[in-house]
């Protein structure tokens, strides 16, 4: 199940608040492109910069090491990067990245794109590493491991619960 924090407002919001209604395993989810799901991403994003212990459940929950996680989340979350603006700067805020990391610290229900966002990671902070633009390495690394497409997959079928 995808959680959200509702903000006080239940499940009761209307289509257009960006709120998946009740509908088995996907009771409360956001639509990943609306603005509340930007928000959410926003304030997770924040979180996870603060969390302690998020690296080392990750790890036992994916049998990744915990120095690799660390890396992982150092490189989204901690690091600023030259993505070509004035200053280096945090990668933007992604709600479908959130929920993939909230899964894989909890353990449970964790998706299959999940796990390809952490070999995509690993990948693309490598290039860069070696000299590639952010813009080169995620291309390169989306054609092996496309975390963007399997995830729009996964909430291809989770729109589908959307009312409109």
């Amino acid at each position: 199940m995808i959680s959200v924090p509702d903000g006080g407002k239940g499940l009761t919001g209307s289509a257009d608040d960006g709120i998946i209604k009740k509908s088995g395993a996907i009771s409360g989810a956001l639509n990943p492109d609306s603005d509340e799901a930007n928000e959410h991403a926003e304030r997770y994003y924040a979180s996870v910069r603060k969390m302690k212990t998020d690296a080392s459940r990750i790890a036992e929950n994916t049998g990744y090491s915990e120095e690799t996680i660390q890396e992982i989340k150092n490189f989204i979350f901690l690091e600023k990067h030259d993505l070509g603006e004035d200053e280096p700067t945090y990668f933007d805020s992604d709600y479908r990245i959130a929920q993939s990391w909230q899964r894989l610290i909890d353990g449970k229900n964790i998706q299959p794109h999940d796990l390809t966002l952490l070999k995509h990671e690993i990948m693309e902070r490598d290039l860069m590493r070696q000299g590639y633009s952010q813009d080169e390495a995620y291309k390169i690394t989306s054609q092996k491991y496309n975390y963007r497409r399997e995830s729009e997959e996964y909430y291809g079928t989770v729109d589908k619960h959307i009312q409109k």
